[in-house]
């Protein structure tokens, strides 16, 4: 459906005006490099790299991808990380932007092909941002013309512009960083629904008049999480105009308190009326390390609850749970298991 991801933390640059590498710093006890590979985990990608530089050392067994040119900027960095990873396409997140939001990064994940934020002045992001990994060529190309990444620009039908808020405080400078502050709250930044799409070409079989193409709806409930379903195709279902009829099926329930829950599957449904979605065939949930698959998932936003029923896994780095039925609170994340469940529990 989106393909595999890998993640790359840009961790090379020479640091000239912060004064000692921005790689190292620590924040709350902990290195900048640290903070961002375990953010972007979170959003569970094939492998996490860091781009760095020759003089650099990371104790770590993530995989480390050293600049083949020294001192050529994050361009390089880009190019040597795609030409490293196997994935279809890449996260790019500079190791100075520590207060971008997961939910955030999850957006740009799941919004295409290849992303770039821009800012409502018209200034993109680069810096986190999605690079599919058939730009490579176009890439090299820039670098060999000694252009920076800031100027990298690609064709439309590879990498689109998503907008996000403007007046954001994600990075740090020499001059903030006593001021330095994690909050989510903090944080002015936001996706706009409005964002450009690339236009697709491919086609369902049957009737495909009746199918509108790139759905997305945002909803929130009491506690403002934000729940936002997005659709290759849908429509209106011949039984019940209130629902709508999907295929290939992304949804996120994301919060400034809590990381984002992310939820795939082959086909869904969504009501109008309630807010209340169903997903079938293929269901993955991700979040915090769990992976949760089954066949069906009925999601109820009004009430804070997640049911997973129909061959459900439930996997994690200690365990593996096998059950029919499982309730999850999607604000606590606590997972409830019917009484009359016939569950499998292996230890790893």
């Amino acid at each position: 459906m989106n393909g595999t991801f890998s993640a790359t933390i840009l961790a090379g640059g020479t640091s000239k005006r912060f004064g000692k590498d921005k790689a190292f710093h620590l924040i709350e006890s902990v290195p900048m490099w640290e903070l961002q590979t375990r953010k972007v985990s979170q959003l569970m990608p094939s492998e996490i790299i860091i781009s760095a530089n020759e003089k650099q050392e990371f104790k770590t067994d993530l995989k480390i991808v050293i600049d083949s040119q020294y001192d050529e900027g994050p361009l390089r960095g880009l190019v040597d990380t795609l030409n490293a990873t196997k994935a279809e396409r890449m996260l790019l997140l500079a190791v100075d932007l520590p207060k971008m939001p997961i939910n955030f990064l999850g957006e740009l994940i799941y919004s295409g092909c290849g992303t770039i934020p821009v800012h409502k002045n018209g200034m993109t992001e680069p810096l986190a941002a999605v690079y599919p990994k058939s730009l490579i060529k176009l890439a090299e190309k820039n670098l060999q013309d000694n252009e920076i990444l800031e100027e990298f620009k690609s064709d439309k039908e590879n990498l689109k512009e998503m907008d996000q808020g403007n007046d954001i405080n994600i990075g740090i400078s020499k001059t903030n960083i006593e001021k330095e502050n994690l909050s989510k709250k903090n944080v002015n930044l936001s996706t706009n629904s409005e964002y450009k799409k690339k236009e697709q070409n491919k086609s369902l079989s049957g009737n495909v008049d009746n199918f509108t193409k790139n759905i997305e709806y945002i909803t929130s409930n009491s506690n403002g999480d934000i729940f936002k379903i997005l659709a290759k195709f849908g429509k209106t279902n011949i039984n019940n105009s209130n629902i709508l009829d999907l295929e290939e099926v992304n949804g996120t329930i994301s919060s400034l308190e809590r990381s984002t829950i992310f939820i795939t599957s082959d086909y869904g449904k969504y009501n109008y009326d309630n807010q209340n979605s169903k997903f079938y065939e293929n269901v993955v949930v991700k979040y915090d390390g769990k992976i949760i698959t089954c066949k069906n998932l009925d999601l109820n936003m009004s009430e804070n609850i997640a049911v997973a029923y129909n061959d459900v896994i439930v996997k994690d780095a200690k365990s593996i749970m096998k059950a029919q039925i499982i309730t999850m609170d999607i604000v606590t994340k606590d997972i409830n298991i019917n009484s009359n469940n016939n569950v499998k529990i292996v230890t790893n």
